[in-house]
């Protein structure tokens, strides 16, 4: 049996580690002139990859491909019934876009389903997914990069002696999509693109590399703004630039409560002049109660086998926050009940939050902070899931402080779902149970070892 490759790595930067400090800060150095950054510096990251198993990365393949087509299947209700469509809690303007039609058929074109991926006992793997980032998922161009890098590091020659290193391209499967929903909304020549968000918003590095790379591929590229963007003619324009296929990455709420400063792009979308990716409607995905549909049984006959195989062993028990009876495995009481008697072991997530906000973890919330936000909540004054807590896999990290040392932290996996397919993951890891950049994360590239 090939050793750890976690350990291999590990061992050789700690037989090495002035070499593996000088090699970090040349590692910050080249990701600096590669401009993958995070607020002016260099992407935040520790020197080491997270190492998934072959067998791991078919139990992403399967899970995600199955969750998402399932995930797909839910969102078609919110034009079929009036009633599950009020469920999703949407902004009057949200509702206006959802009525846009997108001119392709999948609502869900890139998600990233976030989770927990860790071994059991018997080596059995585990694996929760706890949201999905389907709106505006980021990640991808920079992931690259990291790969890259990381590959090029001195301990993974140690790794590569048992095992080969699989990782995905993802950048050019998403060019590959990209061209796909052109095609499919009816484009024939080259299209022109747009990536879209607020001026405002922070970084837009990963704009700027990912307008670079489809350059290189001969696609014409520019990242503006929304509020920028005119349609005259039939055709949508920035500044005298036309965009046919948008790549937007503005959150739809916060569209929405703009609808007045971007009538333009509005207005091409209803008239069906340009195609989006995402398409609007893929903020349905987004919404953290479509976890509660799924593991309610009274919406079990949508699914298929598969589906409902991933949804009982990967999707934690998830429902809205709202007075009234649940049955929280097998045990019937109140919600106000359940969120006292279980602090414990629930998460309150907003339905509509992302980037980690307004999120309480019950172990770590003080008590007069969890009793204020689920009274709210129960109380209609703020729209919140309960979702079961799904403990976090930990593992340790070098870090440079300045020597090297190991450092335990949190890990999540992050794999993206292009089309309906499984495309590669990165992982995240921090001292938060809530685990992002924003709360002073670092990214990894996830590796797949194959035993050589």
């Amino acid at each position: 049996m090939a050793p750890d490759p976690t350990k291999l790595y590990r061992a050789f930067m700690e037989a090495n580690p002035k070499e593996m400090a000088v090699e970090h800060g040349k590692l910050r150095e080249r990701l600096t002139a590669r401009n993958c950054l995070y607020k002016g510096q260099p992407f935040p990251m520790f020197m080491m990859p997270h190492f998934i198993s072959k067998e791991q990365n078919e139990l992403l393949t399967f899970a995600c491909q199955n969750l998402i087509s399932a995930v797909e299947k839910v969102t078609h209700l919110y034009f079929s019934d009036p009633v599950f469509a009020d469920s999703f809690g949407l902004s009057p303007g949200e509702r206006v876009l959802m009525e846009i039609p997108p001119l392709v058929e999948r609502k869900i074109v890139l998600c990233r389903p976030d989770g927990f991926l860790a071994e059991g006992r018997e080596q059995a793997q585990i694996l929760s997914f706890i949201e999905i980032n389907a709106d505006s998922p980021a990640g991808m161009v920079d992931g690259d990069i990291l790969s890259e890098e990381f590959l090029a590091l001195s301990p993974m020659d140690e790794v590569r002696k048992h095992y080969a290193i699989e990782h995905d391209r993802m950048k050019e499967r998403y060019l590959a999509v990209l061209l796909s929903k052109w095609r499919e909304f009816g484009g024939t020549e080259s299209p022109q693109i747009g990536i879209i968000d607020w001026d405002e918003v922070q970084p837009r590095t990963e704009f700027y590399l990912l307008a670079e790379f489809f350059e290189s591929h001969g696609h014409p590229s520019k990242v503006g703004d929304p509020r920028a963007l005119e349609f005259r003619d039939g055709k949508l324009y920035l500044g005298d630039f036309r965009v046919d296929l948008v790549v937007r990455r503005v959150i739809t709420r916060e569209l929405a409560e703009k609808l007045d400063e971007v009538k333009g792009f509005v207005d091409a979308a209803r008239a069906g002049a340009v195609c989006i990716v995402n398409p609007f409607r893929s903020k349905l995905a987004s919404f953290k109660g479509i976890f509660n549909v799924l593991t309610n049984p009274e919406h079990h006959h949508l699914f298929t086998r598969s589906e409902l195989d991933v949804i009982d062993k990967h999707i934690p028990w998830t429902r809205q926050v709202e007075p009234g009876r649940v049955d929280f495995h097998g045990e019937v009481l109140e919600m106000e009940k359940l969120l006292a008697k279980h602090k414990e072991r629930i998460v309150l997530k907003p339905t509509h939050g992302y980037a980690g906000k307004d999120v309480f973890v019950g172990m770590d919330c003080p008590e007069a902070e969890w009793s204020d936000v689920s009274a709210k909540a129960l109380a209609g004054k703020s729209n919140y899931i309960a979702q079961e807590y799904v403990p976090i896999p930990e593992a340790e990290f070098p870090a440079f402080a300045p020597d090297l040392v190991f450092v335990p932290k949190k890990v999540n996996i992050n794999p993206f779902v292009l089309d309906g397919a499984y495309a590669g993951c990165m992982s995240r890891v921090s001292d938060s149970s809530i685990i992002n950049l924003a709360r002073g994360g670092g990214q990894q590239p996830t590796f797949v070892c194959v035993d050589r």
